[in-house]
């Protein structure tokens, strides 16, 4: 549990094999969520996080195409989705302090840069309506203590700030250009 760095891995299941007692022993499961969206991501967490030893390859093993037009991940109508996923991860994390203290301010870095990614690939009230969602979550961490300062590139924090502090200030600034 003390390379917290782990999660910033991209989260696909496909990408590791997993001890399946580490599994069942932690309570690690996927969100079941009508249609594939996301799912992976906060599985990968939680066994990242429950695991007691890693090894990575450097050598891939598989090749994955990533340019499917149609992918659940381009769907603006599963926009919400990766927010279901992180909220998964997050309950697995309170039920274990230990667990919550060694990895709460790394997810959130983690999920500032899913979700920047998941706001810029939106446009419109779908745009305005996710980055809302996300200044609440962040303003969230921020009052639990898990938001910290020195995980982010000063420019992101300052952005995040605004996004938190003042929504609309954050929207004039933001809402066309993206983050």
């Amino acid at each position: 549990r003390q390379d917290r760095g782990i999660l910033n891995t991209i989260p696909i299941i496909w990408a590791a094999i997993y001890r399946r007692s580490m599994i069942e022993d932690n309570g690690i499961r996927f969100n079941e969520t009508p249609g594939a969206s996301y799912q992976d991501t906060s599985f990968v967490h939680q066994a990242w996080m429950s695991a007691r030893r890693v090894a990575i390859l450097k050598k891939g093993f598989l090749h994955y195409r990533v340019d499917n037009s149609t992918s659940s991940v381009k769907s603006a109508a599963k926009v919400f989705a990766v927010c279901d996923e992180y909220a998964l991860t997050e309950d697995f994390m309170a039920r274990d302090p230990q667990r919550r203290e060694a990895f709460a301010d790394t997810l959130n870095l983690v999920k500032f840069c899913t979700y920047r990614w998941n706001y810029n690939r939106l446009t419109g009230e779908a745009r305005r309506e996710f980055g809302a969602r996300m200044a609440d979550e962040f303003a969230r961490a921020r009052e639990e203590g898990t938001l910290k300062e020195g995980f982010f590139y000063p420019e992101d924090w300052q952005m995040l700030g605004v996004m938190m502090d003042d929504y609309e200030a954050f929207c004039d600034d933001y809402l066309e250009s993206g983050i």
